[in-house]
């Protein structure tokens, strides 16, 4: 049996199977699905969602998180001149996992990524066949990819 390692570049998204219309539709009926314990172990970790325009103290959320950003790096490029180990990992580790999304636009609208509940990896994600826990494809495509991957023993959902 051929093994097959893909690597994946994209986000991951924690959406429950019977609201994947939305998501489909926007993007693609292709679709690979994995256990959330393999993705944690990958490093994945869901996305706080602020809503752009929820207010604090008579700021919009989203003008307030921007300034904080700004002054964040504006503050700490010296300690990064310092060789302060700790402000690229905060970076990379926080700041990277935080998404400002327009809650006034319709689930369906193609700006609105509230619904995706996304989860990101840093890195590239390794994994074969026998990691996938589900590929979702459109019906058309289901005999070729049987064909094509007799050894893939997941489920197979077709759209």
């Amino acid at each position: 049996m051929r093994a097959y390692i893909f690597i994946l570049w994209f986000v991951f998204c924690d959406i429950p199977e019977n609201n994947l219309s939305i998501h489909m539709h926007k993007y693609s009926q292709f679709g690979l699905s994995f256990l959330k314990s393999f993705l944690v172990q990958k490093g994945a970790n869901p996305v706080f969602y602020i809503a752009k325009n929820s207010m604090i103290n008579g700021d919009m959320r989203s003008d307030l998180s921007d300034k904080m950003v700004h002054e964040y790096h504006q503050t700490t490029i010296p300690l990064i001149i310092k060789d302060n180990p700790w402000i690229p990992d905060f970076d990379d580790y926080i700041l990277r996992y935080i998404k400002c999304f327009d809650d006034s636009l319709d689930e369906d609208d193609q700006d609105n990524y509230y619904m995706e509940r996304e989860w990101r990896i840093l890195d590239q994600v390794e994994f074969t066949l026998e990691n996938v826990n589900k590929i979702i494809l459109p019906e058309s495509y289901g005999e070729r990819f049987h064909d094509e991957f007799p050894q893939y023993s997941g489920m197979v959902k077709l759209v």
